[in-house]
Parts: C-alpha cells; sequence; structure tokens
C-alpha cells in the first residue's frame, strides 16, 4: 500500500509485481490492461481534469513528468502538495499541468495515474509485437482498430496545441523486441509532454527491474 510519506516501489520485475499484489490477499491482482484503459477514459471523461474544464478540448494534467525534482514524489493524501515542487497551489481546483491527482466520474480521486513512475500491467507483449502506430496520441486516428485497446474513444482539440498533444501520452511501440506493457510516465519524461493516462511503453523486459516502473495493485469482489 502506498502510505504518506513513502515513496512508489520501483526497482520490481513484472513477476514480482503480480506476487507483491496477491500477497495483499485474495481477490487481489496487478492491474490489468483492460482496466487500466477503462479508467483512463474515465479520468478523459472527466470535465475537471482538462485545463478548459471541457473534456477532449485542451491539455490533461500529466502529473510529476517535468523531471525537477529529478526523482519520484512521495505518496501523500493532500491534495493541496499535489504539485508543491512548482510553488504554486494546486488541488482538484486548481488545474495545473503538474498536478498529480485526477477526478474519477464516481467522485473518487486518483493519485499518479500520469507521471511520477511508470507502471507494469499485468499483460505482456508475448509475441513482441503491439498493432499500434508509434505516435502522440493526440494524433492518432482513434478508429484504427489497432489502437483500441490503449486508448480513448474520443479525439481532442486541438491535438498538437503548444507540443502537449492534449497530454494524453505516447505510445512508445519502436522496440518490439522485448516483452512488457509499461503505462502511464514519469518523473524524467519532461517535454514535450510524453506522460499521460494513454500513455503505453514496449521498451521493457519483465524480468529486469527498472527505476522509472512501479506498479498498481487492483481489488475484483468478484473471486
Amino acid at each position: 500500500i502506498s502510505v504518506a510519506p513513502g515513496q512508489p516501489w520501483g526497482e520490481i520485475s513484472h513477476a514480482e509485481a503480480i506476487e507483491a499484489c496477491k500477497k495483499n490477499g485474495t481477490g487481489y491482482d496487478l492491474i490489468t490492461n483492460k482496466i487500466w484503459t477503462e479508467l483512463a477514459r474515465d479520468i478523459a471523461d472527466t470535465a475537471s481534469n482538462w485545463d478548459t474544464q471541457d473534456p477532449y478540448h485542451g491539455t490533461l494534467n500529466m502529473g510529476h513528468s517535468d523531471g525537477f525534482p529529478d526523482k519520484t514524489l512521495e505518496a501523500s493524501t493532500n491534495d493541496e502538495l499535489s504539485c508543491f515542487h512548482t510553488g504554486e497551489k494546486c488541488s482538484l481546483s486548481h488545474w495545473h499541468e503538474q498536478r498529480r491527482t485526477h477526478l474519477l466520474s464516481s467522485g473518487e480521486v486518483i493519485w499518479d495515474f500520469s507521471g511520477n513512475i511508470a507502471e507494469w500491467v499485468k499483460e505482456i507483449n508475448d509475441k513482441k509485437q503491439i498493432e499500434a502506430p508509434q505516435s502522440y496520441i493526440g494524433n492518432v486516428d482513434i478508429n484504427d482498430p489497432r489502437y483500441q485497446e490503449f486508448g480513448p474513444l474520443k479525439k481532442c482539440f486541438p491535438s498538437s496545441g503548444e507540443l502537449k498533444y492534449c497530454g494524453l501520452g505516447y505510445y512508445w511501440t519502436h522496440d518490439v523486441q522485448k516483452n512488457g506493457m509499461g503505462r502511464s510516465g514519469f518523473w524524467k519524461h519532461r517535454s514535450p509532454y510524453m506522460a499521460g493516462i494513454f500513455s503505453l511503453g514496449v521498451d521493457v523486459v519483465i524480468s529486469k527491474r527498472y527505476n522509472i516502473l512501479g506498479f498498481r495493485c487492483i481489488y475484483s469482489l468478484a473471486h
């Protein structure tokens, strides 16, 4: 469990992340790509997560992804501190591109779904090929079936305004010889805004440990 003021758990392999989740008890597991994408779409559909307060227009907040400070940030439950390193007030009522929190349609607050540290998903790239074009997600054709397993259901506008590409993230699909799948973004992404709730990277190996890659557990009521 992420407990303030603890650091996110990185440098953990894919199998170790699954085991860590299962140790929480029956019904716990590593987050799946399906649930990740469903959560990301819910965040994108929620107006307060956008700088314009209008879904799919403008830019989503991207969490801690500017490289300052050059490290992960501690867990917290205080939304007023979710952008503390910028020196600006930041909360769900004060939009900032480095804000670490998003609001779900249920009213729940979710932390670090974009930025701070990237995260394993349970599925692996076992065929060493992801059928989606490498690009900023704001520029990808959402009707392309290769894209629909990972991205939003709507196009954003403007897709490339100020190089932010709506803050949706980037597909890193160039290294198909590796078998892992990481989502979100991390503190070192910096400009031009590759971190995002739909960001996908397949440039990782499931047996290795990376300081930029952590994990998130889910709990299923049906077990």
